[in-house]
């Protein structure tokens, strides 16, 4: 890879490009603090932390065109629909089943890629900011980006390319086009793919950018947020990550529903065995209330404790924007923030899944030891009674 580009690097048809800024200051501050407040993963007091003014410098990058030629082999997998028959002891008839097969095939092939790759210019560019500076180069005005010695505007000089830019820029088209192949090819499944890659270079575009920084203290640890001052605005950066934090919290609020759950199903499987059959009822009916609460409490707490954080973040942006003499987030800003609901965590995501299994293998043992239609009548009623009483009480308020 190295050695091809080497050879293919133009000795003096490097295209120099420079980039006007296309936000002020104020609105990259503003930007900042309102897309802060949007971050659900983000403390919910963020907003404490002591921040800088914005520093405005140039970020050197690179943007490589080229045509890239994959030669590739893997195995493509068909998926099928094929019946079956099965015996039910319980019926003693034969049911028809459905299963889904996968048959897999060789195949190769060729494949042609013409694209851009991107990577800041340096002799140690950071792989992270190469779809940061791919967004900048395609949002930026046409007319925001003017050769360098021709610029009507004030310009830090783009330098001469470095050989690691433009192996990172290689890196990034090849990953580009590598996905694109995958995406082209037929069948359901894919496996086993391995492929060889060569890139032909067309043109390579050094040019620098400004970019904004603002440095922000939270909690004894300082922190950098950076965007681009062109294009559209996406951040970069390390930042405080609560995400443990919040999810223990969750957890620690939803146990005793799960433990519950857990609990009266375990029982109702081992008195079912045990042919014990009304306490086989009497747990059941517990582990179905545990369960029902557990599946309706758990998403309940967690919207709230985002509709909490939300409320209390929009409150302090406001004041911040205030302070900073910044015009307040609109209506449409606010709801957008509203709109980015919290997503389960694994650890929440295996409680639920788990107490699903438990509490389904428990209804199927009590159903064979005290009748199919009484557990689930009794299931289904506990269930949506207590949906009914926990909507009645909400309409209450």
């Amino acid at each position: 890879m190295s050695e091809n580009i080497k050879k293919k690097m133009p000795d003096d048809g490097v295209r120099y490009l420079a980039f006007k800024k296309e936000m002020t200051e104020q609105e990259y501050l503003r930007n900042t603090l309102v897309d802060f407040a949007a971050d659900r993963g983000l403390p919910d007091d963020i907003f404490e932390s002591e921040f800088s003014a914005p520093i405005c410098d140039t970020v050197q990058a690179i943007a490589l065109q080229a045509k890239v030629s994959i030669d590739y082999t893997c195995s493509i997998g068909y998926r099928r629909h094929e019946e079956y028959q099965e015996y039910n002891r319980h019926t003693g008839k034969y049911e028809k089943k459905t299963k889904t097969i996968t048959d897999w095939h060789p195949h190769n092939g060729a494949y042609t890629y013409d694209g851009t790759g991107f990577s800041e210019n340096t002799d140690t560019p950071r792989p992270e900011i190469g779809e940061f500076i791919s967004t900048l180069y395609k949002t930026t005005k046409e007319e925001n980006k003017q050769l360098y010695n021709t610029a009507p505007y004030e310009a830090e000089a783009p330098l001469t390319p470095n050989l690691a830019a433009v192996e990172e820029a290689g890196v990034d088209l090849k990953r580009s086009a590598v996905s694109a192949c995958k995406k082209s090819l037929p069948g359901d499944e894919l496996s086993d793919f391995s492929y060889r890659a060569t890139l032909d270079l067309n043109s390579l575009t050094s040019f620098s950018a400004p970019a904004y920084h603002i440095d922000y203290k939270y909690k004894g640890t300082n922190y950098r947020s950076s965007s681009f001052a062109a294009g559209k605005f996406k951040r970069w950066g390390a930042e405080p990550d609560v995400s443990a934090e919040i999810e223990n919290e969750l957890l620690k609020t939803t146990n005793p529903l799960f433990i519950a759950s857990v609990v009266t199903s375990i029982l109702t499987l081992f008195f079912s065995v045990m042919d014990l059959v009304v306490l086989t009822v009497i747990c059941f009916l517990l582990a179905s209330a545990a369960f029902a609460m557990n599946n309706i409490v758990t998403p309940q707490v967690m919207n709230t404790r985002y509709d909490r954080a939300l409320k209390q973040k929009q409150q302090d942006l406001q004041k911040l924007l205030t302070k900073y003499g910044l015009a307040p987030a609109t209506p449409e800003e606010l709801s957008k923030m509203e709109e980015k609901k919290p997503k389960s965590s694994s650890k929440m995501t295996f409680k639920v899944t788990f107490a699903i299994g438990l509490y389904a293998i428990s209804a199927l043992f009590a159903c064979m030891k005290v009748g199919f239609l009484l557990v689930i009548a009794l299931g289904l009623g506990i269930t949506v009674g207590y949906m009914y009483f926990t909507k009645y009480k909400k309409n209450q308020k």
